[in-house]
């Protein structure tokens, strides 16, 4: 089973990620493409999607280090291969205003051969389908303004990520692994039209997309040391407290899949550790999802997972010809869980409308 990661700055990982500047244009081929455009599809690939080459070390090996150590990812043109023509699609279902972000709001999309995990400074199990890396600013990491998402090659490949449906069961299973049953996850779409894998890409470039979000609007791009810019309107609806930025690999800020962050603390409800800790029938997980509060289970563990998770849900329902996505406790219970429903109620309708009116869409009411 393979895993989502997301690197921040300092270096970070969150579905995966990590923060890096852009490069020096003599050392690493062209450097970042920045404020490149992309009007379609095609444009998209052309102007935004590069493949990286395999290496067998560590994220923060790869890619970290500080000053005249840092080196930025660069790849080469992914135009012509099979991941591109799949990411193509995932880019032509995504809404208007996430198509337009993807082409203004990171430097780069690398698809990623290598696997880092599990090993050595890696403490997952499994490793991660995709990361979401920018470039810190103390220690400076080249400007110290670029972003980068990571797809995992596998993530075209893998059961896990063959569709929205397998996507959705992988991240709740590794959140909560080794249990004797799951909840189904049942998205819904317009007549006629099947669930599949450019889906699946869509979701994790959306999470990704949600921490670079995060990364900007939450953090004012302060390396975890600010991450109050959307407490007021979003976090405090269900964090008391966002907690301490979180030390990773390296002591190097790589928050991995499924995480807490130190002193993060909910306002109501369970826990982050009761959610992860939950079993069938999954009571605790019920009433986090029941609450009104979140967009995800993944999206209750840490504060960060939250504005990405939310980010994500906005894209999912905007895409083209989805319409929903259930979550059914399989128990014969009535109280299952809607994505539309939620949305618009509570406050995750308030939530969402916050990361609206930061990429200037309107809002809807919330009762």
């Amino acid at each position: 089973m393979r895993l989502i990661v997301a690197l921040l700055s300092l270096v970070a990982t969150a579905l995966a990620g990590a923060c890096t500047p852009a490069p020096d244009a003599s050392k690493v081929g062209t450097g970042p493409i920045v404020g490149a455009t992309c009007p379609g599809g095609a444009n998209f690939i052309t102007s935004k999607v590069q493949v990286l080459p395999i290496r067998q070390k560590t994220f923060h090996d790869n890619f970290g280090g500080y000053g005249t150590q840092y080196v930025a990812p660069s790849g080469s043109p992914a135009t012509g291969t099979p991941e591109a023509s799949q990411l193509q699609q995932a880019f032509d279902l995504a809404p208007p205003w996430f198509r337009s972000a993807l082409c203004t709001d990171v430097d780069i999309i690398f698809i990623d051969p290598t696997d880092y995990g599990p090993g050595p400074g890696h403490p997952l199990s499994d490793p991660e389908l995709g990361w979401a890396f920018w470039e810190a600013t103390t220690p400076r990491q080249g400007s110290g303004t670029h972003t980068f998402i990571g797809i995992s090659k596998a993530s075209f490949y893998s059961d896990d990520s063959a569709d929205l449906r397998s996507f959705e069961r992988t991240v709740f299973t590794s959140l909560l692994p080794k249990q004797s049953s799951y909840p189904s996850f049942m998205p819904r779409f317009a007549s006629g039209v099947q669930d599949g894998r450019s889906l699946a890409l869509l979701a994790i470039l959306a999470h990704e997309m949600g921490h670079l979000f995060w990364h900007v609007t939450c953090d004012s791009r302060m390396n975890q040391t600010n991450q109050r810019g959307c407490f007021k309107e979003f976090h405090a609806l269900g964090w008391s407290s966002v907690g301490t930025a979180w030390n990773g690999a390296n002591g190097r800020g790589i928050h991995f899949f499924g995480t807490e962050l130190p002193g993060a603390t909910h306002r109501a409800g369970p826990s982050p550790q009761e959610v992860l800790r939950d079993v069938p029938p999954y009571d605790k997980v019920r009433q986090a999802l029941q609450s009104g509060v979140w967009a995800s289970v993944f999206g209750s563990v840490a504060p960060d997972e939250d504005t990405a998770e939310t980010y994500k849900l906005l894209v999912l329902v905007g895409a083209n010809q989805f319409s929903d996505i259930d979550i059914n406790f399989n128990d014969g219970a009535s109280n299952n869980w809607n994505a539309n429903s939620s949305l618009q109620n509570g406050a995750l309708c308030q939530k969402a409308n916050f990361i609206r009116s930061k990429l200037g869409q309107s809002s809807v009411a919330c009762p």
